[in-house]
């Protein structure tokens, strides 16, 4: 196995408010952080596909909530590239992922929250970047309290690490929620840094720091520093804060199982695949059905045999449906019908 150093890596978290994330793949890269939660991007749908590949350049892998819907849309039916002032998004040079999907709709459609995964080294970590409404919208206090409370419902839902981020428009420590979220041991990681002795300039115009991160009180004793990066003028109304941690870095033995992907993903109706399964059958009329082979199965071996012709008349079966569905106003010779990852049901798996 290979060996790492006992002192573990530093790995940095940061969490700004660019107002409009598009274009500003280098602004995030020279921020010099493996973790970035952006608040307030601005990015729609269109815009989205743009920044991914330009944040990949510098190596990141971008999880978005919900895309941000455009300013304004125009007569012809076009609209601007611009999304409305919202969003939320999780950017990270380490190995990420998305979260599970299971937020109430109404906090989706706010495009104010995302939670993906990131692993640091052998550690699991959940990511939730928040974008709170802003003070001078009526009723801002109960919107981040319902906001917040979807936060605790994710950051509750397992034992796992979380770190909770952005701007919040508003002080954690002034919603009502937040005594259930010292409960859980969670702490803002700005008044921390400076009771352990940490200068922490505002974040926001020079007055305040609404963008912060939460911390479990687990973690603590991780940070190294914490720091507001206000040096290099970034962007145009927010100083992105960094919060420097030193964390074990064994790396895991990764082995995994190829499991075949699901049919519901290519979009064949159940009629298609019904007729082109007849159709299978038929050419197979000669030999023994699955169900008789596994009705006459003596011994498990022959049950596993009979399983394995069906799963390969299945796939053919689908194999024929997509070519006959990819046939339609195209040359024939692009159809390719079933990929591979789709194939190799009821067979012995290698991991």
């Amino acid at each position: 196995p290979r060996q790492h150093s006992q002192q573990g890596s530093e790995v940095r978290i940061g969490v700004c408010n660019p107002t409009a994330l598009a274009g500003k793949a280098t602004e995030i890269r020279e921020m010099n952080c493996q973790i970035v939660l952006a608040s307030e991007t601005s990015l729609t749908m269109a815009r989205r596909p743009v920044f991914n590949r330009e944040a990949s350049r510098y190596g990141f892998a971008c999880v978005h909530g919900e895309p941000v819907p455009p300013q304004c849309s125009y007569e012809d039916g076009s609209h601007s590239s611009r999304g409305l002032s919202t969003g939320a998004s999780v950017l990270s040079t380490l190995p990420s992922r998305p979260g599970l999907g299971t937020l109430p709709s109404g906090i989706v459609s706010s495009c104010r929250l995302t939670e993906a995964y990131c692993r640091i080294g052998a550690l699991e970590v959940r990511i939730i970047c928040i974008y709170g409404v802003p003070s001078c919208h009526q009723g801002a206090a109960a919107a981040n309290n319902l906001l917040m409370g979807a936060v605790y419902a994710l950051a509750t839902a397992s034992a796992m690490p979380t770190f909770i981020g952005g701007d919040f428009n508003c002080g954690p420590e002034s919603l009502d929620i937040w005594e259930l979220f010292l409960a859980r041991g969670f702490v803002n990681v700005v008044p921390w840094a400076r009771s352990q002795g940490f200068e922490v300039a505002p974040t926001c115009k020079g007055r305040t720091n609404n963008d912060t991160l939460l911390v479990p009180h687990y973690m603590l004793s991780a940070i190294t520093r914490v720091e507001v990066i206000n040096d290099a003028g970034l962007f145009d109304s927010h100083d992105p804060l960094r919060v420097h941690m030193k964390l074990p870095h064994e790396v895991p033995c990764v082995r995994r199982w190829r499991i075949p992907e699901s049919f519901a993903n290519l979009g064949t109706s159940r009629e298609d695949l019904a007729v082109a399964f007849l159709q299978e059958a038929a050419g197979n009329q000669h030999s023994p059905t699955p169900r008789n082979s596994a009705q006459a199965a003596d011994t498990d071996q022959d049950f596993a045999d009979a399983l394995r012709r069906w799963s390969l008349q299945v796939e053919c079966a689908v194999h024929r449906a997509l070519l006959s569905k990819q046939a339609v106003g195209q040359d024939p010779s692009r159809c390719r019908g079933l990929p591979r990852r789709y194939k190799g049901r009821c067979r012995e798996a290698t991991i």
